[in-house]
This record gives C-alpha cells, sequence and structure tokens, in this order.
C-alpha cells in the first residue's frame, strides 16, 4: 500500500499532470479561439445576405413605383375614354364619343380586362393558395 501511495505522490508531484493540464488548457483555448473565429465568419456572411436582401428590396420598391405610374399613364386614357361613353350613353349627353378604331378597341379591352378582371382574380386566387397550404 505504501508502495502505491509513493507512487501516486510521485506522479503528482513530478510535473506530468501540470503538463497534461497545460497541454488541456491549450487544447480548449485553440478551440475557443476557432470557435470565435467560426462565429465571426458566419456573423459576417449572415450580415452580408442580410445587406443584399436590403438592397433587392430597394431595387424592388424602385421600380414597383416607377412600374406603377408607367401603368397609371397607360390604363388611364382608356379608363377616361369608357367612362365618357359610358356617360354618353347612359345620359345622352351629345358628346358624339364613339369606339376606338379596330385595333386600338380591341386593345383597349383586353387591357381594361386584365386590370379589373384578370389581375385581381390571380391575386385572389393566390391568397386562396396560401390560405390553404397553411
Amino acid at each position: 500500500m505504501t508502495f502505491f501511495l509513493g507512487l501516486v505522490f510521485k506522479f503528482f508531484s513530478s510535473g506530468i499532470l501540470t503538463k497534461v493540464a497545460d497541454y488541456l488548457e491549450k487544447r480548449s483555448a485553440d478551440q475557443a479561439l476557432m470557435h470565435g473565429q467560426d462565429m465571426s465568419a458566419a456573423t459576417a456572411i449572415v450580415v452580408a445576405q442580410i445587406n443584399a436582401e436590403i438592397e433587392a428590396r430597394k431595387a424592388q420598391v424602385e421600380f414597383s413605383s416607377r412600374h406603377d405610374k408607367l401603368v397609371a399613364w397607360i390604363v388611364a386614357p382608356f379608363i377616361l375614354h369608357v367612362w365618357m361613353l359610358v356617360l354618353d350613353r347612359c345620359f345622352h349627353l351629345g358628346w358624339d364619343i364613339g369606339m376606338l378604331p379596330d385595333p386600338l378597341n380591341d386593345w383597349e379591352g383586353r387591357i381594361l380586362l386584365s386590370f379589373f378582371i384578370v389581375t385581381p382574380a390571380a391575386n385572389l386566387a393566390k391568397v386562396a393558395l396560401s390560405i390553404m397550404r397553411k
């Protein structure tokens, strides 16, 4: 028994234990440093992705605002023409507003149909599908 206690005492006093402890501390510090670098790289990637999404949203909003103005300039004359035609025919105002020439009349019908029938119906279908998926 004293022999065994002597070996344990020599082991603790020889410095092997301190070398093992130093090695484990260094390894732990290296792991922590590597983990910190991994976290900073991941953080940089996430920040870059968020910045890219912000820029994409800005471009989308800018295009959307220009697109809406362009659509208004295209559709407004057709809407005005149809309203004047309806008012003239319903209330006999004597404006003598006629239908547009053949290709324009067809375009007018298609444009008004797409803006007031097809687009709202497509939006309703998208909403219904999103509700069904939930």
